[in-house]
Protein backbone atom coordinates (compact mmCIF):
# COMPACT_ATOMS: atom_id res chain seq x y z
CA UNK A 1 0.00 0.00 0.00
CA UNK A 2 2.78 2.44 0.88
CA UNK A 3 4.56 1.62 -2.38
CA UNK A 4 1.44 2.70 -4.27
CA UNK A 5 1.35 5.99 -2.36
CA UNK A 6 5.05 6.62 -3.07
CA UNK A 7 4.53 5.88 -6.76
CA UNK A 8 1.67 8.38 -7.01
CA UNK A 9 3.41 10.96 -4.81
CA UNK A 10 6.42 11.04 -7.10
CA UNK A 11 4.36 12.16 -10.12
CA UNK A 12 2.40 15.16 -8.85
CA UNK A 13 0.56 16.61 -5.90
CA UNK A 14 -2.92 15.78 -7.18
CA UNK A 15 -2.06 12.10 -7.59
CA UNK A 16 -0.58 12.08 -4.11
CA UNK A 17 -3.81 13.51 -2.69
CA UNK A 18 -5.84 10.82 -4.49
CA UNK A 19 -3.55 8.10 -3.14
CA UNK A 20 -3.76 9.51 0.39
CA UNK A 21 -7.56 9.71 0.17
CA UNK A 22 -7.68 6.13 -1.09
CA UNK A 23 -5.49 4.96 1.78
CA UNK A 24 -7.67 6.82 4.29
CA UNK A 25 -10.84 5.22 2.88
CA UNK A 26 -9.31 1.75 3.03
CA UNK A 27 -8.25 2.42 6.63
CA UNK A 28 -11.73 3.65 7.57
CA UNK A 29 -13.32 0.64 5.89
CA UNK A 30 -11.10 -1.71 7.85
CA UNK A 31 -11.89 0.11 11.10
CA UNK A 32 -15.62 0.01 10.39
CA UNK A 33 -15.48 -3.70 9.60
CA UNK A 34 -13.62 -4.47 12.79
CA UNK A 35 -16.08 -2.43 14.87
CA UNK A 36 -18.75 -5.10 14.40
CA UNK A 37 -16.66 -7.72 16.19
CA UNK A 38 -14.10 -6.26 18.53
CA UNK A 39 -11.80 -8.55 20.49
CA UNK A 40 -11.57 -7.46 24.12
CA UNK A 41 -9.09 -8.14 26.84
CA UNK A 42 -5.36 -7.46 26.93
CA UNK A 43 -4.64 -8.60 23.41
CA UNK A 44 -5.43 -12.26 24.08
CA UNK A 45 -8.50 -12.19 21.82
CA UNK A 46 -10.41 -14.58 24.04
CA UNK A 47 -13.75 -12.81 23.68
CA UNK A 48 -15.40 -11.50 20.53
CA UNK A 49 -18.26 -9.04 20.94
CA UNK A 50 -20.96 -8.37 18.36
CA UNK A 51 -23.74 -5.79 18.75
CA UNK A 52 -27.35 -6.96 18.83
CA UNK A 53 -30.70 -5.23 19.28
CA UNK A 54 -30.69 -6.08 23.01
CA UNK A 55 -27.03 -5.39 23.82
CA UNK A 56 -23.94 -7.37 22.89
CA UNK A 57 -23.36 -11.01 22.03
CA UNK A 58 -20.16 -12.30 23.64
CA UNK A 59 -18.35 -15.33 22.22
CA UNK A 60 -15.64 -17.03 24.25
CA UNK A 61 -13.19 -18.18 21.59
CA UNK A 62 -11.61 -20.74 23.90
CA UNK A 63 -14.73 -22.59 25.05
CA UNK A 64 -17.27 -21.62 22.39
CA UNK A 65 -19.73 -20.43 25.04
CA UNK A 66 -21.99 -17.55 24.06
CA UNK A 67 -23.62 -14.99 26.31
CA UNK A 68 -26.00 -12.11 25.73
CA UNK A 69 -24.77 -9.01 27.58
CA UNK A 70 -27.21 -6.21 28.36
CA UNK A 71 -27.14 -3.09 30.48
CA UNK A 72 -28.93 -3.61 33.78
CA UNK A 73 -29.68 -1.28 36.72
CA UNK A 74 -26.43 -2.10 38.49
CA UNK A 75 -24.28 -2.27 35.33
CA UNK A 76 -23.73 -4.71 32.52
CA UNK A 77 -24.71 -8.37 33.00
CA UNK A 78 -24.21 -11.33 30.72
CA UNK A 79 -26.51 -14.35 30.60
CA UNK A 80 -25.38 -17.57 29.02
CA UNK A 81 -27.12 -18.55 25.81
CA UNK A 82 -28.20 -22.20 25.90
CA UNK A 83 -26.47 -24.41 23.38
CA UNK A 84 -29.25 -26.12 21.51
CA UNK A 85 -26.88 -27.64 18.99
CA UNK A 86 -25.80 -30.36 21.44
CA UNK A 87 -29.42 -31.30 22.06
CA UNK A 88 -30.10 -31.29 18.33
CA UNK A 89 -27.03 -33.47 17.67
CA UNK A 90 -28.20 -35.99 20.29
CA UNK A 91 -31.69 -36.03 18.79
CA UNK A 92 -30.29 -36.54 15.29
CA UNK A 93 -28.04 -39.37 16.53
CA UNK A 94 -31.03 -41.07 18.19
CA UNK A 95 -33.13 -40.68 15.05
CA UNK A 96 -30.33 -42.07 12.87
CA UNK A 97 -30.02 -45.09 15.19
CA UNK A 98 -33.78 -45.66 15.13
CA UNK A 99 -33.82 -45.28 11.35
CA UNK A 100 -31.09 -47.92 10.98
CA UNK A 101 -33.02 -50.32 13.24
CA UNK A 102 -36.22 -49.77 11.25
CA UNK A 103 -34.41 -50.33 7.96
CA UNK A 104 -33.03 -53.58 9.35
CA UNK A 105 -36.51 -54.67 10.43
CA UNK A 106 -37.97 -53.80 7.00
CA UNK A 107 -35.26 -55.91 5.34
CA UNK A 108 -36.08 -58.85 7.62
CA UNK A 109 -39.80 -58.55 6.87
CA UNK A 110 -39.17 -58.31 3.13
CA UNK A 111 -37.06 -61.47 3.30
CA UNK A 112 -39.85 -63.25 5.18
CA UNK A 113 -42.40 -62.09 2.61
CA UNK A 114 -40.26 -63.31 -0.29
CA UNK A 115 -39.79 -66.68 1.42
CA UNK A 116 -43.56 -66.90 1.96
CA UNK A 117 -44.25 -66.18 -1.71
CA UNK A 118 -41.64 -68.73 -2.82
CA UNK A 119 -42.99 -71.62 -0.69
CA UNK A 120 -43.84 -74.89 -2.47
CA UNK A 121 -47.35 -75.35 -3.86
CA UNK A 122 -49.74 -77.21 -1.59
CA UNK A 123 -47.77 -76.65 1.60
CA UNK A 124 -50.12 -76.09 4.51
CA UNK A 125 -47.59 -74.23 6.63
CA UNK A 126 -45.84 -71.21 5.20
CA UNK A 127 -42.06 -71.58 4.96
CA UNK A 128 -40.85 -68.34 6.58
CA UNK A 129 -41.34 -69.58 10.13
CA UNK A 130 -38.99 -67.88 12.54
CA UNK A 131 -36.24 -70.06 13.92
CA UNK A 132 -36.62 -71.15 17.57
CA UNK A 133 -33.69 -69.00 18.67
CA UNK A 134 -34.99 -65.95 16.78
CA UNK A 135 -36.18 -62.89 18.69
CA UNK A 136 -38.98 -62.39 16.19
CA UNK A 137 -42.35 -61.42 17.62
CA UNK A 138 -44.27 -63.04 14.74
CA UNK A 139 -44.88 -66.78 15.25
CA UNK A 140 -47.56 -68.86 13.59
CA UNK A 141 -49.70 -71.12 15.80
CA UNK A 142 -49.36 -74.88 15.53
CA UNK A 143 -52.17 -77.03 14.08
CA UNK A 144 -53.06 -78.17 17.61
CA UNK A 145 -53.41 -74.55 18.78
CA UNK A 146 -55.65 -73.74 15.79
CA UNK A 147 -57.87 -76.77 16.56
CA UNK A 148 -58.13 -75.70 20.22
CA UNK A 149 -59.19 -72.20 19.17
CA UNK A 150 -61.91 -73.56 16.87
CA UNK A 151 -63.15 -75.94 19.60
CA UNK A 152 -63.41 -72.99 22.00
CA UNK A 153 -65.40 -70.91 19.50
CA UNK A 154 -67.71 -73.86 18.69
CA UNK A 155 -68.52 -74.34 22.39
CA UNK A 156 -69.12 -70.64 22.82
CA UNK A 157 -71.45 -70.55 19.80
CA UNK A 158 -73.34 -73.63 21.02
CA UNK A 159 -73.93 -72.03 24.46
CA UNK A 160 -75.05 -68.79 22.83
CA UNK A 161 -77.60 -70.67 20.67
CA UNK A 162 -78.92 -72.53 23.76
CA UNK A 163 -79.43 -69.23 25.57
CA UNK A 164 -81.29 -67.75 22.61
CA UNK A 165 -83.64 -70.79 22.53
CA UNK A 166 -84.27 -70.43 26.26
CA UNK A 167 -85.15 -66.76 25.88
CA UNK A 168 -87.63 -67.59 23.11
CA UNK A 169 -89.56 -70.10 25.30
CA UNK A 170 -92.38 -69.20 27.66
CA UNK A 171 -91.64 -69.33 31.41
CA UNK A 172 -93.64 -72.56 31.79
CA UNK A 173 -91.68 -74.22 28.98
CA UNK A 174 -88.44 -73.26 30.68
CA UNK A 175 -89.56 -74.98 33.89
CA UNK A 176 -90.06 -71.78 35.80
CA UNK A 177 -93.00 -71.04 38.04
CA UNK A 178 -94.90 -67.80 37.76
CA UNK A 179 -95.94 -65.99 40.90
Amino acid sequence: MTETIKRFAGKDRQSAAVALTLAALVGLGTAAASATSVPTGKGDGRFVMAPTDNGLMRLDTRTGQMALCAKADEGWSCKSVTDQTAEARDRVANLEKENAELKNKVTQLEEMLMAFRDRPEGSSVPSPLPSPNSNSMFKLPSQKQVDQAFDYFENMLRKFQERLKKLGQSPEDRGERTL
